[in-house]
């Protein structure tokens, strides 16, 4: 990760080399992926990261990004196939994410966005979110994700010939 080191009356820009070689592996996975969605998904999580924006439009932001990784274009049943997909790469991931809270989290966007509040929305679900989306969005980097990947990941899990 680069960030300024602030050291005395002088800020340092360096990096350390860990972080190139780190980075140079990221770029080389970055690669394999679709480059457009990956500039968007990027681009719209480093802009959801602005301090100036409220809960409320990161939230909204978060989902909509997990969403559009795990969902693809796919307009059908959206809130089922967010919820099963994305719950899989989390299970897949080491992480204990219900299909029935990503339905949640997925309600709670759909509050934000129709009605513009929830009762739902509490701190301690926003911060699982924010690490829900960066796991996602990691794996989506690492194994160059997409919507019939995913499907063909579950079917052969549920050992289901498709």
């Amino acid at each position: 990760i680069f960030y300024p080191i602030q050291t005395s009356n002088k800020v340092d820009y360096s990096i350390k080399t860990i972080e190139l070689i780190n980075l140079n592996r990221l770029l080389s996975k970055i690669k394999n992926i679709d480059e457009e969605k990956f500039e968007i998904v990027s681009e719209r999580f480093l802009n959801s990261l602005d301090f100036k924006l409220g809960e409320k439009i990161k939230f909204i932001e978060f989902v909509s990004i997990i969403e559009s990784i795990v969902c693809g274009s796919d307009k059908e049943e959206k809130r089922y196939k967010f919820s099963l997909y994305a719950s899989y790469i989390l299970t897949k991931c080491g992480i204990d994410v219900s299909f029935s809270k990503m339905q949640n989290l997925y309600d709670i966007r759909s509050d934000l966005i129709h009605y513009g509040k929830s009762k739902k929305l509490r701190d301690e679900i926003f911060n699982e979110l924010n690490t829900i989306v960066r796991i996602i969005i990691k794996t989506f980097i690492e194994d160059s994700l997409n919507q019939d990947k995913i499907k063909e990941h579950i079917l052969k899990k549920l050992n289901i010939n498709n």
